[in-house]
């Protein structure tokens, strides 16, 4: 059924930006979901870890035309949970044990958007989020949280009075991620993981079927990178230090969206 979705999904379409056509309306309420490759890799020699597999996420898209122009502010929320493929080259407690399993994962991310239109094809925004992300390793949990500044521009390439098809592309600066490690027996610790730059390119394209309902589809691609912890002790899941090293996430997907405009 997840997969009829995102096909049906791929046929009908994207809502992203507004134009010149929708100026006449006040608010736009779209509801759907983002299908996501996910891939996690610790950049560090041994041991290290990565994470990978396929997930569905429940998304919500909301603008209000302040202005009665295509300019807008649009709030976006994203949550999901899934077991994804994990794999390391050591444990805790013995670093050339290997290991691979499936971790139940839990994502919520927030974003709030200002959207300037530039011409009726062309837009910039800029925004404010915050991402959540809690890994479940058996007897801890791993809570990773950052904040992020998108910058970017968005294209409308070919418009008709049903189909439009364009372009996005977007710097992705990340502040103050910070990782937490939560025994479910002793005390938290935690460590700050810097500021780093990420990007995002997409492909948005919109069906419009009548005044005010809309599908949209926008294929995606996103890498981000994380910075390392400094050594962390807890005694509860580790006789040693722990330290969180240099990562990156690759993630590659496609959101489908239903919307009314009123």
């Amino acid at each position: 059924m997840k997969w009829t979705c995102v096909l049906l999904g791929l046929l009908l379409g994207p809502v992203s930006a507004a134009t010149a056509e929708q100026n006449a309306h006040v608010f736009d309420f779209a509801v759907g979901t983002n299908l996501t490759d996910f891939n996690y890799k610790e950049m560090s020699t041994s041991p290290d870890d990565s994470e990978s597999g396929l997930f569905e996420s429940l998304l919500v898209d909301a603008k209000y035309y302040p202005f009665q122009t295509a300019t807008n502010i649009e709030a976006v929320f994203e949550t999901a949970e899934s077991k994804l493929n994990y794999w390391a080259s050591g444990t805790f407690t013995n670093p050339n044990q290997s290991i691979s399993q499936q971790m139940q994962n839990d994502f919520s991310n927030y974003t709030i958007y200002f959207n300037f239109a530039l011409s009726e094809d062309v837009e910039m925004y800029v925004g404010y989020g915050y991402d959540y992300w809690r890994r479940n390793g058996g007897n801890y949990y791993d809570d990773y949280t950052w904040n992020y500044l998108p910058v970017g521009i968005r294209a409308w390439l070919s418009q008709s009075n049903i189909v439009d098809v364009g372009a996005d592309i977007s710097i992705i600066p990340t502040l103050n991620a910070d990782f937490k490690v939560i025994p479910f027996n002793g005390q938290d610790s935690s460590g700050a993981l810097g500021s780093s730059i990420g990007m995002r390119l997409s492909i948005p394209v919109r069906w419009t079927l009548s005044d005010n309902l809309i599908f949209t589809t926008t294929p995606w691609l996103e890498y981000r990178r994380f910075g390392h912890s400094g050594v962390v002790y807890n005694s509860a899941i580790s006789p040693g230090p722990l330290a969180e090293p240099d990562s990156q996430t690759v993630q590659i997907g496609a959101e489908l969206l239903a919307g009314v405009s009123y």
